[in-house]
């Protein structure tokens, strides 16, 4: 079965349309994309918002649910099925915990409800979603008055790695780093060439980011370091001028996707079979075990070719098209 990039537009339709008249009145609802980290040779660094829709909404608690304390979070995937999922319901709280801390506000008589497009652990920034999306709709909905560079810094306290929630946050392709002890981030980003597409590859697996980073070394070659630099620095060059014949040498990685990948049943075959189908660039998406497939004709056949190759080897999964996303994340207007 595969998906097309009209599978998350309609995805954020069926979301509005669940949502109450009464919620939509009172409360303030964000569109977050997802996004691909560790992208290619940039681990910790490059990240690319895709156009596939996730939602944080934040609305006023009634009645019996309001307390003088209360915040009620709430995790969903797109067909309104409930995720008890602990990690993403604390990271709302994280958020609200730093935001508080941050405002020397209460921020309380809430319920923060969040719609995912795919569920949790496939390496297409959930946490991000869940870090910016309720950051985005807490400053609305509480009035604060916090700049874009200050919700930037506070979700980075959080995530510690800036290449989900900076691209989350402003859309394109961004490159930056962040300092945890001095709490510096740098950052900055290009909008992907006009022709490109992506085709994105979700198994049915998961993949857990913090146990994906204990198989990384802790020491590299030399040789390993500069190949992964001098692609890191040509990578968003090549996005920004659409330049397809520089990508697949570009997106080659020593640091992180040989150790990840080799976990993840099929990987080398499901490349193999995206290169042969036409793709220009291929890349393990975040820590996995999604992949993503960078293409500039024919994407349904790079996605029909790679879900084929991962069932050959035992694993079922689906495609969807999409393309970079420009926007990162902003309240939705209602009409």
């Amino acid at each position: 079965m595969n998906k097309t990039a009209s599978r998350s537009q309609n995805c954020g339709k069926e979301i509005r349309n669940e949502l109450s008249a009464e919620e939509d009145n009172l409360g303030i609802k964000v569109r977050v994309p997802s996004t691909s980290a560790n992208l290619g040779p940039g681990f910790d660094s490059l990240g690319v918002a895709l156009n596939i829709d996730n939602y944080v909404q934040i609305s006023p608690l009634k009645g019996a649910e309001s307390g003088e304390n209360q915040i009620i979070s709430e995790v969903f995937y797109a067909d309104n099925k409930k995720l008890n999922i602990a990690s993403e319901e604390d990271l709302i709280r994280q958020t609200l915990q730093q935001l508080r801390r941050y405002t020397d506000r209460g921020l309380t008589g809430a319920r923060i409800k969040q719609e995912l497009y795919c569920s949790p652990a496939q390496g297409l920034g959930s946490s991000a979603v869940a870090i910016v999306g309720t950051l985005k709709a807490a400053v609305e909905f509480f009035e604060l008055e916090l700049s874009t560079e200050e919700i930037l810094r506070l979700a980075c306290r959080i995530e510690t790695h800036p290449d989900n929630v900076v691209p989350a946050t402003l859309g394109g392709l961004t490159v930056s780093s962040y300092s945890l002890e001095e709490k510096d981030l740098v950052w900055d980003r290009v909008i992907p060439h006009e022709s490109m597409q992506m085709v994105v590859i979700i198994p049915e697996l998961t993949s857990n980011t913090k146990e994906q980073r204990k198989v990384i070394p802790d020491k590299f070659e030399m040789d390993d370091v500069c190949h992964n630099l001098s692609r890191t620095a040509l990578l968003p060059l090549a996005f920004k001028s659409g330049d397809y014949d520089k990508l697949r040498k570009i997106m080659k990685d020593r640091l992180h996707q040989p150790y990840r990948c080799s976990a993840i049943s099929g990987w080398n075959e499901v490349m193999a079979a995206g290169y042969e189908s036409g793709a220009q660039g291929i890349a393990l998406s975040g820590a996995g075990p999604t992949i993503l497939a960078i293409v500039r004709e024919n994407p349904k056949a790079v996605g029909r070719a790679m879900v084929k190759a991962w069932r050959r080897e035992g694993v079922e999964s689906e495609f969807t098209v999409t393309e970079p996303d420009e926007k990162g994340c902003y309240v939705i207007e209602e009409e």
